[in-house]
């Protein structure tokens, strides 16, 4: 089960990647590349659920392990915005052709809601750093 969900933070991290270097650029082809990104993503996600590794998964935990860690460790990012887009839509209230979020949820804590998910976003490439580091360290004693 813990290479099941690493597998999957893994997935997460990639994907949050190459859809922050998809948005780098302007343009209609750039949007493309990113509903193709989005659909691989998507994919991958039902294959994993299936247990059956993506063969980009398996290579690149094979080829750079040091990389893996990090993407791992932000992995959960783009499935945390993913829950709260779905709880935004699937909680909001139909007031005519609008559609209001509940005040309760997201009222005045968005703002704190915003910068708790960014100080655990660098608390978790911090924490990546170090078990990095140690993960090095101990091989090299073997």
């Amino acid at each position: 089960m813990k290479a099941y969900f690493k597998r999957v933070f893994l997935l997460g991290g990639v994907y949050l990647l190459a859809l922050f270097l998809s948005c780098l650029f302007n343009g209609w082809i750039f949007a493309l590349v990113l509903y193709i990104i989005t659909a691989v993503f998507i994919i991958s996600l039902i294959r994993l659920l299936f247990n059956n590794v993506p063969n980009f998964l398996r290579r690149l935990q094979e080829k750079s392990p040091g990389l893996t860690v990090y993407l791992t460790a932000i992995g959960w990012y783009p499935y945390l915005v993913l829950s709260l887009l779905a709880l935004e839509f699937f909680g909001a209230e139909a007031q005519g052709d609008v559609l209001y979020a509940p005040a309760a949820f997201w009222g005045a804590h968005l703002i704190d809601l915003l910068i708790l998910i960014h100080v655990m976003f660098i608390v978790s490439l911090i924490w990546a750093g170090i078990y990095n580091h140690r993960r090095q360290k101990e091989a090299g004693k073997d």
